[in-house]
């Protein structure tokens, strides 16, 4: 004869019964599981309503464990994590990693050859002339690009920080931390 049954919402089922002397538990995970131990448990003589109706009581009453309010702001920096890196895999997609590695040295020379027109630019000398483009033009080209890229980056690095200023700021409260959504407050980019 069953001697406990529960339901969780998040689709267990555990069992206990007697057999013999023997105490038995099962749990089932999965729902073909769940409907075998339920036929398990109606031919171990109880009724399958009774069952039923003692898995619904246990469902409706259940109250689930509070929840952990350092699990869930380490959930949430890992999601905002996510989020802010898939976002910024928009912005350099179309730009092989080894391209990307030069912006940098790009950014620099183009901004110094503005400044000063005498000023060595092996790089863009380089790029210029494989391209047909004067070197000035393809420095105005380059901070032009960088600038937006600064602007979009900027703004997505500042959304992250205020995410996380909202996680940092929420302490243990954990309904505040639940209702903190990461995907939201993102410029139009997606």
């Amino acid at each position: 004869m069953i001697i406990e049954l529960k339901l969780d919402a998040t689709n267990w089922l555990e069992a206990t019964w007697m057999d013999g002397a023997a105490q038995v538990r099962c749990v089932s995970y999965h729902p073909t599981q769940i409907d075998m131990l339920r036929a398990d448990a109606a031919a171990m003589g109880t009724p399958l309503d009774e069952h039923q109706a003692m898995l619904a009581e246990w469902v409706a009453s259940y109250v689930p464990p509070p929840a952990d309010p350092a699990a869930l702001r380490a959930a949430l920096s890992a999601q905002l994590a996510g989020e802010y890196e898939r976002r910024m895999q928009i912005i350099a997609t179309g730009y092989p990693p080894s391209e990307r590695e030069s912006w940098p040295v790009q950014t620099g020379e183009a901004r110094a050859l503005l400044a000063d027109p005498a000023t060595a630019t092996p790089w863009i000398d380089a790029a210029a002339a494989a391209r047909g483009l004067g070197r000035v033009e393809l420095a105005h080209r380059i901070v032009a690009k960088d600038d937006a890229y600064r602007v979009i980056h900027g703004t997505l690095t500042g959304v992250r920080q205020a995410l996380e200023d909202a996680i940092g700021a929420a302490g243990d409260d954990v309904q505040t931390l639940q209702a903190i959504d990461v995907t939201t407050g993102w410029p139009g980019i997606s």
